[in-house]
């Protein structure tokens, strides 16, 4: 999630976090992070899918490591 408009990496993506998070099946992502790799659940892939959809959206986190 980048600063910018989306690209056509970013759309990919979130089309395929979307089709993931639709199945009823356990969902598990792995994220790099400023704090190193995450292993997110449902609910951090949908924060990080409505984090793509609404770009203006940051948690604490995304902010502290950002400075």
């Amino acid at each position: 999630m980048g600063k910018g408009p989306q690209t056509g990496v970013d759309r990919v993506e979130q089309a395929y976090l979307t089709e993931i998070l639709s199945q009823n099946a356990p969902a598990f992502g792995l994220v790099r992070s400023a704090f190193g790799f995450l292993l997110l659940d449902r609910a951090g892939l949908s924060a990080v899918r409505d984090g793509l959809v609404d770009r203006s959206r940051a948690d604490l986190a995304s902010r502290i490591a950002w400075r």
